[in-house]
């Protein structure tokens, strides 16, 4: 089993109101977290978020794309379709700063410096995978007497 389906086999499941377009974004977007090594629970659901976002974007443009073919110009103004497409495309930008943030960028806006629990799923010395805690508290710098 590759180290991709293993993480993908602790992560909470896929809503199954998502189509091929988000499943095929989501799967790009894990498959490079994991090689960056900053997937985990937090990250997963921003994941899944961006590739809803980014296949919205991609649905509302196809559909723009169509509309600009049979209509004349109306104004200057966006039409419902294109001001979704926006809304769309400005979140998913969004969400694609915090995931591939750098570390100390997302030290310095999350508040946390640990963010993966990636060195934990590697495999021990008996070939039984390590536990994976949702969070372990930084040590103290020094002790109290």
């Amino acid at each position: 089993m590759s180290r991709l389906e293993q993480v993908m086999k602790r992560l909470p499941g896929i809503p199954e109101s998502y189509g091929p377009e988000e499943r095929a974004y989501l799967d790009a977007v894990v498959a490079q977290l994991v090689r960056d090594r900053t997937l985990d629970e937090v990250v997963w659901g921003l994941a899944l978020d961006w590739a809803h976002h980014r296949a919205e974007c991609d649905r509302l443009h196809d559909e723009i794309s169509r509309e600009e073919d049979q209509r004349d110009s109306d104004g200057h103004f966006m039409s419902a379709a294109e001001q979704k497409r926006a809304f769309h495309e400005n979140r998913s930008r969004q969400i694609e700063r915090e995931l591939f943030a750098t570390p100390y960028a997302r030290v310095k806006t999350v508040g946390s410096a640990q963010t993966s629990f990636m060195d934990l799923l590697d495999e021990t010395a008996s070939g039984k995978a390590g536990n994976v805690t949702a969070f372990r508290p930084l040590p103290r710098r020094g002790a109290r007497a």
